[in-house]
């Protein structure tokens, strides 16, 4: 076997370069540390809950609302429930960093101001004991039974009619949901969003009406619409793509296509049963 003797110079080099190293290592594990937090330094108190809602509503309302309960584009920041996960560093990462592929931008806080948000957003969680009693098996059987699944999908099976609720339980409280349920116009204009869309264009699943030129007349939900045309599906989840110029009449109603089920026609147990279901969709 041959005898190799390594260069002096080169030795050295190697541990200087190894030297640097470690050195740039040692430096930078402290500023890494700051933004991989594992808990909240700011303790909730009214004036830093007072603090923190002023920065959200200074920068995160035009999207998640003046209340967080949802907007336009974001989704309701109150359930307790978050898509991109629900611990405080998972929280601190999605607001610093943003959601690629979404509108959710990153953001330049400093590090208290969004720990500072963080203690705002906690204190809109409802409490543990709020969480609906009912059975998630049974609720599955009455989303079937009760004609949910002709109009909503879930996990690629249902209707398109109305939202996608394959996730709707990661951002929707049980109160929200059996709201929605009961009275599903009170909230239309501001919260009947794609609970799916992460950030996406917001789609109101409002009413609409239409009147063709041949007086027919049309009511389901628009898809999309723009200056010159309106994509509406009916009742019966039959696409009309309608140039605005042909049609003599468009009305948008605050009033929801879906409708309220009261008491006698599902029970207080039925809705726990079927809040309990919508809680548990969460993940694709």
């Amino acid at each position: 076997m041959a005898n190799v003797t390594q260069n002096p110079a080169k030795r050295g080099a190697w541990f200087a370069l190894s030297l640097i190293i470690a050195v740039a290592v040692l430096l930078i594990s402290p500023l890494a540390g700051q933004n991989d937090a594992t808990a909240n330094p700011v303790a909730a108190s009214p004036a830093t809950i007072q603090e923190g809602a002023s920065l959200f509503r200074a920068n995160c309302s035009p999207c998640h609302g003046p209340n967080a309960k949802g907007g336009g584009r974001g989704p309701d920041l109150t359930s307790g429930r978050w898509v991109h996960g629900s611990s405080d560093t998972e929280i601190f990462h999605t607001i610093t960093t943003g959601v690629p592929g979404t509108e959710m931008p990153a953001n330049g806080f400093e590090d208290l101001e969004v720990w500072t948000i963080i203690t705002y957003l906690r204190s809109l969680a409802p409490p543990k004991s709020s969480t609906t009693t009912g059975d998630r098996l049974l609720g599955e059987q009455l989303f079937e039974k009760k004609g949910c699944s002709n109009c909503h999908m879930v996990k690629g099976k249902g209707g398109v009619l109305g939202p996608d609720l394959s996730r709707v339980g990661a951002g929707r409280s049980a109160a929200y949901l059996g709201e929605s349920i009961r009275q599903p116009d009170k909230e239309l204009s501001a919260a009947m969003i794609d609970p799916n869309s992460h950030f996406g264009p917001p789609l109101v699943w409002n009413r609409v009406t239409v009147v063709t030129a041949t007086g027919e007349k049309i009511v389901g939900t628009a898809k999309n619409e723009d200056t010159f045309s309106i994509q509406l599906m009916d009742r019966r989840q039959n696409l009309h793509l309608l140039l605005k110029r042909d049609l003599k009449q468009i009305t948008h109603e605050q009033k929801s296509l879906m409708p309220a089920y009261p008491e006698d026609v599902l029970s207080a147990t039925e809705l726990d049963h079927l809040v309990a279901y919508l809680e548990s969709l969460r993940q694709d």
